[in-house]
């Protein structure tokens, strides 16, 4: 055949003992890279088998041949070049002779010999070259074509798969019953319903605190509301109020408590008496008012709403009892939409941040320093804001309802299995879901970082003076 050759090359070792590695092949050389027609066999009497494959040979229990220059990388060869090279290994050498290629020994104890049998001056083209310019747009056609093709899937598949379904729960003639309902954020939803033609009723435990919410509400609205003074941790007196109330369309489940402290330090009855006002008392009020939701003659779409806090979206430093109840609440509104979507009952969870009420400015006065530090740099929303966006999440049926870019960005990244009415939302969560957790991760490097340096600091004498910089005072 035309261009057929046959190579032989010897290496002897140290005790003078021959080693024949015999390479047939057949090849010719098109645009200076070398092309094998047909398999070549190459056999050794050192015992390595080799076999071309797309002109390159595999080395068997590191012996044999190859064609071209190699590289030898834990006993294995690779071709770098397209040149002709007859490699074979004689053991018992200490160090490396390599002629005209880039080579290294698998170990101190080998020695490689290279007898050159061809050379072909193969360059590769430099990336300015026409031929890489034309690859990579070639590259970034077929990457947009794709995107263009699955986005739209995406947003496709989104819109089809996302549970419950959209749906509008009118405020206006509802009847619109909170919990903690006397001040904070409670009052403020109040005044807005109030504001939006709904009939309101309000649940505290003190009956003056009610009566003051009252007159305000007739103030600023003319709307009379109805008050019910009752303690959620007592599930009779939540009962009663609930059925001398008429049928509720949007319950709101407001109430709340926070102690801060550090667990160590905290004292039990303070443990229990926010888990049972935050997260049994959501119970109580649920379930005595969930029977006479189901009965109602009006079938329309009907709302329960829980206020949760970003405390319960992520664990803070001095929160440990206070996110435990916030973070139940996320477990009870999963399961609770499963059970009453068939009643047309949709359940939101509230996420607002640290806001401007009576009880966080109490709460801000016993807060420990290192929590102060930490929470420093999320600032505080007006009760009348969140209140608007909680009332709008309601209305939309949002199963969670962030209340700044802050909050959203938790809800991004604290999504899970939770229910999406929106498939833009879902869209946003699918696409984000990376950027979220990698803006998680720095802040958790962040409070780390000041953890670290509190109780470091705390051991000396700067650790007012640190305080008093991170907070600005």
């Amino acid at each position: 055949m035309p261009g057929s050759k046959e190579k032989v090359a010897r290496s002897i070792d140290t005790d003078d003992k021959s080693c024949e590695i015999i390479s047939r092949f057949h090849g010719n050389v098109e645009e200076q890279n070398l092309v094998l027609l047909e398999d070549a066999a190459v056999n050794s009497k050192c015992g390595g088998d080799a076999n071309v494959i797309h002109g390159m040979i595999k080395v068997v229990e590191n012996k044999g041949a190859v064609i071209g220059d190699a590289n030898v990388i834990h006993g294995m060869i690779k071709v770098v070049e397209n040149k002709g090279a007859i490699i074979d290994f004689v053991e018992g050498r200490e160090k490396v002779n390599p002629i005209n290629s880039n080579l290294s020994a698998v170990s101190s104890s080998s020695l490689a010999h290279i007898s050159i049998a061809r050379h072909l001056n193969w360059v590769p083209p430099p990336l300015d070259s026409p031929a890489i310019a034309s690859i990579i747009s070639h590259i970034d056609a077929a990457v947009k074509m794709l995107l263009l093709i699955l986005l739209p899937l995406l947003v496709l598949t989104l819109y089809l798969i996302v549970r419950p379904r959209p749906v509008i729960i009118p405020i206006k003639d509802s009847h619109v019953f909170i919990t903690g309902g006397s001040s904070g954020i409670g009052l403020a939803l109040a005044h807005q319903a109030a504001s939006e033609g709904a009939r309101v009723s309000l649940l505290a435990r003190s009956l003056k605190k009610l009566e003051e919410a009252k007159e305000s509400i007739r103030i600023s609205s003319g709307v009379e509301v109805s008050i019910f003074a009752a303690d959620v941790r007592d599930f009779d007196a939540v009962q009663k109020a609930v059925k001398n109330a008429e049928p509720i369309d949007v319950l709101v489940v407001n109430q709340g408590i926070f102690v801060p402290q550090e667990l160590e330090k905290q004292e039990l009855d303070e443990i229990k008496f926010m888990i049972d006002v935050n997260l049994m008392g959501s119970f109580n009020v649920i379930k005595a008012a969930l029977p006479l939701m189901k009965e109602r003659k009006d079938r329309g779409p009907n709302s329960i709403a829980l206020m949760s806090s970003q405390a319960g979206q992520v664990g803070i430093y001095g929160y440990t009892a206070y996110s435990a109840s916030k973070f139940g609440l996320r477990g009870l509104a999963e399961a609770l939409q499963q059970e009453v979507i068939s009643d047309n009952i949709h359940v939101s969870l509230i996420y607002p941040p640290d806001t401007d009420t009576p009880g966080f400015e109490q709460e801000t006065k016993t807060r420990p320093e290192l929590t102060k530090i930490l929470a420093a740099s999320s600032g505080s929303m007006k009760a009348d804001k969140v209140a608007k966006i909680a009332l709008d999440g309601i209305r939309s049926g949002t199963f969670i309802v962030p209340c700044n870019l802050e909050g959203r960005a938790l809800a991004i990244a604290t999504a899970g299995l939770s229910p999406q009415r929106s498939f833009l939302m879902a869209s946003v969560e699918v696409l984000f879901i990376g950027f979220s957790r990698i803006a998680a991760l720095y802040f958790q490097w962040s409070w780390y970082k000041d953890i670290e340096k509190w109780h470091a600091m705390k051991k000396g004498k700067h650790a007012c003076l640190f305080y008093k910089k991170k907070i600005g005072i």
